[in-house]
């Protein structure tokens, strides 16, 4: 693995603990109301999208169960719809998409 792809899983991973840590213990209705939160989860899921799109198309073949496209338009929508984000929809993506996420870099970075 080019040591800028190994840059970019680690820049995901960390992006995952700190939207964790963001996140534990709240319900959908906090996160919603909680502006404070819902930015810092937005800009970590803004992270995430900007690596899955540095990382290279060769190594992304090698891991085709990973939705990369998914991540990277998931970012496109936050950056270019800020104003019309639907937050409860990313407190869904938090509680049922990222746990697979990072099993899924844990076992690239594992490997790495």
């Amino acid at each position: 693995m080019k040591i800028q792809d190994k840059v970019r899983f680690e820049h995901i991973s960390e992006a995952i603990l700190e939207i964790e840590s963001y996140v534990k213990g709240i319900s959908e209705g906090d996160f919603v109301r909680n502006s404070l939160i819902r930015s810092a989860t937005v800009r970590q899921f803004e992270i995430i999208g900007e690596a899955v799109k540095a990382i290279s198309e060769e190594l992304q073949g090698q891991y085709p169960k990973i939705p990369w496209r998914l991540w990277a338009n998931f970012r496109n929508v936050l950056i270019h719809q800020y104003f019309g984000v639907d937050y409860e929809e990313v407190y869904k993506t938090v509680q049922n998409d990222l746990p697979t996420l990072k099993r899924q870099i844990d076992e690239i970075l594992s490997k790495a």
